[in-house]
């Protein structure tokens, strides 16, 4: 893999990079609409500033845990499944505000002229000082369900692995 700035988020306990040159922004979870008979990682599609795409829980698209679609719950009229994607406080829940402190990060990633939100757990850093990467192999012990959406492992500067994102498998597995 080649040299270059990437942003570095957590899903699941896991470090992963994107190439930011493939982020077209970083933003709180959008309000999103339910797409009946998907899979409860697809969130729903999003409308942002002219651009519709699909927000899916990358959590819960992996098989690790589903706690962003459960943070994107809404709370207090027991509608989860109908209101995906945007979680009301007690005070603001007439109104339909959305809380910042509650809205989990949301990346814009394009591949291929298409969009896709992607909700994480946590975003750490921009980053160009991540050492280069090596291919996947035995060695890294990556769990299954991760493996296909993992290009390289490199490490991070806090030693961790850090997974090298798939976009061009990602895409093609959600967009399926």
């Amino acid at each position: 893999m080649g040299h270059g700035r990437r942003l570095v988020f957590e899903v699941g306990g896991h470090l992963f990079a994107v190439e930011v040159s493939r982020v077209r922004e970083a933003l709180d979870l959008p309000p999103t609409t339910p797409l009946p008979g998907t899979p409860e990682w697809v969130l729903g599609l999003a409308h942002v500033r002219g651009h519709l795409f699909a927000v899916v829980d990358f959590s819960g698209f992996l098989g690790l845990s589903t706690a962003a679609a459960a943070a994107a719950a809404v709370s207090d009229t027991g509608q989860a499944s109908a209101a995906r994607g945007s979680r009301r406080d007690q005070a603001g829940a007439a109104e339909g505000a959305v809380t910042d402190e509650e809205a989990p990060p949301c990346l814009v990633v394009e591949h291929a002229g298409r969009r896709l939100g992607i909700v994480v757990s946590k975003l750490r850093d921009v980053s160009d000082s991540v050492e280069e990467a090596s291919e996947v192999s035995r060695e890294h012990e990556l769990p299954v369900e991760i493996q296909p959406y993992v290009a390289a492992v490199a490490k991070f500067e806090d030693d961790r692995p850090l997974l090298h994102l798939n976009v061009a498998r990602l895409f093609a597995d959600v967009y399926a």
